[in-house]
């Protein structure tokens, strides 16, 4: 990408203010200048708004998915603003009530905070942000008529996702964002088609906004979450030397109300690129049938199952009665290396915990 940088000065953008919130810095947008990962971040928490989008992405074959969404955001200056996110059906009437239309509603009703707040562009932390990747201005660009500024954010390490995001001028919100690998390809993209504004727009109705169907417990520190956990000894993964410029930015312990289950989630995060590792505690061996196994009964093999395309990287193992994932975006090649150093690092704390094993051990294969 070729920088174009123009510092042309417009009027405002026609929109509605619905609330007495501080005006961001840089609103209205006049410059390339303006567009700072503090905007792209508070932007989307401080007005209502509803719009409908299409997201589109390539499966594991290769081949585009388009969805239609509508968003519904009361925006409230704070990241944990109430949101809705809905599938909106493809207006063909024989194929709303199908298999497909039925699996995508159930979807996004189990993992729509997921969609909306790991599913496209976010910067989850400013000055992370700014210390890994940098924005270039391509100027002045209309969407939905209205006056976008069109930028790039640009990391710094060669393995993640390039963004192109078309900034409404008026409001800062994204109208239109794309992900791209290092190599230019196309990975995803999430256009907006309509936008509303106003709290004419927006559910007033309490309890409206999604909430997750497990007990989510969010907790400070990695050793306030590992304390949590009833049964098991969590792993805190060292991933430092790894993956240098992510840190852990969240954790929390999810449980299931009907088994009591909990699984345990560490969120490492460089300020727009974000993975996950997660150790679910009581469930079943995944591996327990697969064909290594049922030719060697009572062996276990250290196996790390791993699932990769454009858009998502995802490595599971079970160790000791707990299943672990590292799930991140496609692009990060590193996380198959985060996710030997996990499986690594908790063998190794089992041997320091058991006086014996019966189990045969062999080397990790991804």
């Amino acid at each position: 990408f070729s920088s174009r940088r123009r510092h042309t000065r417009y009027g405002t953008v026609t929109g509605v203010q619905t609330c007495a919130l501080p005006i961001l810095a840089g609103l209205p947008i006049r410059s390339g200048a303006d567009v700072t990962f503090e905007l792209l971040a508070r932007a989307p928490y401080q007005r209502q708004f509803q719009t409908e989008q299409v997201r589109r992405f390539q499966d594991g074959a290769g081949a585009w998915v388009e969805l239609r969404e509508r968003l519904t955001v009361q925006g409230n200056g704070v990241e944990d603003a109430p949101f809705r996110l809905e599938f909106v059906p493809a207006p063909v009437s024989d194929t709303s009530t199908g298999p497909a239309h039925r699996d995508w509603q159930q979807t996004y009703a189990a993992h729509a905070g997921l969609l909306y707040k790991h599913g496209s562009f976010h910067v989850h932390d400013v000055n992370a942000a700014r210390a890994n990747y940098s924005i270039y201005d391509f100027g002045v660009a209309r969407r939905l008529d209205r006056d976008v500024r069109r930028v790039v954010i640009l990391p710094r390490q060669t393995d993640k996702a390039v963004w192109l995001l078309d900034v409404d001028v008026a409001t800062g919100l994204l109208l239109y964002s794309a992900e791209f690998d290092i190599s230019a390809r196309l990975i995803s993209e999430l256009e907006v088609t309509q936008l509303r504004l106003g709290s004419a727009s927006v559910t007033q109705v309490a309890g409206w906004n999604w909430t997750p169907r497990l007990a989510i417990v969010p907790l400070s520190t990695a050793a306030a979450a590992t304390a949590r956990i009833r049964s098991g000894s969590p792993t805190v993964p060292s991933i430092g030397a790894i993956v240098p410029e992510y840190v852990l930015a969240r954790a929390h312990v999810a449980e299931n109300p009907l088994n009591q289950d909990q699984t345990l989630v560490y969120s490492y995060s460089d300020g727009v690129d974000e993975f996950f590792v997660s150790e679910a505690f009581g469930g079943q061996d995944p591996f327990a049938v697969n064909p290594v196994t049922l030719r060697n009964p009572g062996t276990h093999t250290h196996t790390i199952a791993s699932y990769d395309d454009p858009g998502l990287r995802a490595y599971v193992f079970h160790e000791n009665g707990v299943t672990f994932q590292v799930v991140g975006r496609g692009s990060l090649q590193r996380l198959q290396e985060v996710a030997r150093q996990v499986c690594r690092q908790d063998r190794k704390s089992t041997r320091l915990n058991s006086s014996h094993s019966s189990v045969s051990r062999m080397p990790s294969s991804a």
